[in-house]
């Protein structure tokens, strides 16, 4: 399978990189400063690194050419700064369409899974106001799929802590879990590359932890 990975040098990206290498799948892994990822990668046939900017439109749909799927763990600021999520991701599915690719599985945030059937936690009266600038980054980044007709899967995760993958986790849809309170960078990874190649949540929203 031949996966775009955005965001690969992400602390979540860096391990959907290494696993994907591992099962043998090509990876096409894009960013800024993309070259500082992996030190031996020239030793790595099945990997290409592609420099660029999640702003420059024509770049992401350069690097989404040819791919089977597409795996998003961008990261940005959290105070509202930073439009990375969100703009990034409108460009992305731009460039999905244009390459007629249409399987991506995503990163998003817990704030946009649902409290109840008719409001997001991030609507609750108790929902934490430092969070609500990332959470509207998610739930912009999230409306951009949604409107995309495109089939993806939004993975929301607890807390994130650089570990390894050890396959220990839960998943619930729709809304949150909280039977652990973090999970590893790589089991994060190894979800994703999961999903990329059995499409069991197809247009879903779901808690990962």
């Amino acid at each position: 399978m031949i996966i775009t990975v955005f965001g690969a040098t992400s602390v979540v990206g860096k391990e959907i990189v290494k696993l994907g290498l591992l099962l043998e799948h090509t990876i096409k892994a894009y960013g800024r400063n993309i070259h500082e990822l992996i030190d031996d990668a020239e030793q790595y046939e099945n990997l290409h690194l592609i420099k660029g900017a999640m702003f420059d439109k024509s770049d992401v749909a350069a690097a989404i050419k040819g791919s089977n799927v597409i795996i998003s763990a961008l990261e940005g600021a959290s105070d509202g700064t930073d439009n990375t999520r969100s703009l990034g991701m409108k460009y992305i599915v731009a460039g999905m369409k244009k390459n007629e690719v249409s399987k991506i599985i995503a990163i998003g945030g817990v704030g946009v899974l649902q409290a109840n059937e008719d409001q997001m936690l991030f609507e609750q009266e108790n929902f934490p106001p430092e969070l609500m600038p990332v959470t509207l980054e998610h739930l912009k980044t999230l409306d951009y799929l949604q409107q995309a007709n495109v089939n993806w899967t939004f993975v929301c995760q607890s807390t994130i802590i650089e570990n390894a993958a050890d396959g220990k986790y839960t998943v619930s849809i729709n809304y949150a879990n909280t039977v652990h309170e973090t999970i590893s960078s790589g089991n994060v990874a190894q979800f994703m590359l999961n999903e990329a190649l059995q499409n069991n949540y197809p247009n879903t929203k779901l808690a990962l932890s």
